[in-house]
């Protein structure tokens, strides 16, 4: 009996030895999952950091870009306006078409005497009221 209380022993303490190794691995095996997962934990931390960067740096640019958008609305408008004010001034010409005259001395020398004269306080206030017509018609667009 004591040879059987032996051999049980000796299994005991083999088998105590054997769960003692399985612990020691698994505790190794543990502490090295243990420093991963810090590792993983502070990558996390640095990603989300880098994103909340990101996310706020996003809302900067897409403000900067709507402002943007916004002013240059403002400036083609303000081209537009000073354009069609620019033709508004713009001094238009009429007169006769080249050769209407003719060979008749009489009616050239006659539109040269009514080309010649002088302009009069009412041709002044017809190109007055021409341009205010422009300026409104301008804005109303």
């Amino acid at each position: 009996m004591g040879s059987q209380f032996d051999k049980i022993l000796a299994a005991i303490v083999d088998t105590k030895t054997a769960l003692q190794q399985d612990i020691g691995a698994a505790l190794l095996g543990l502490g090295l999952l243990q420093a991963e997962h810090r590792k993983l934990a502070y990558r996390v931390q640095e990603t989300e950091r880098n994103m909340a960067d990101i996310c706020s740096a996003h809302k900067a640019v897409t403000h900067q870009v709507t402002e943007l958008i916004d002013r240059v609305r403002r400036l083609e408008y303000r081209a537009e306006d000073a354009e069609g004010r620019n033709r508004c001034n713009n001094i238009r010409l009429v007169g006769l078409l080249e050769g209407v005259e003719g060979n008749d001395m009489w009616r050239t020398s006659r539109l040269g005497s009514k080309l010649r004269r002088p302009l009069t306080d009412s041709h002044l206030s017809s190109l007055w009221n021409w341009r205010t017509d422009c300026q409104i018609a301008a804005l109303s667009q």
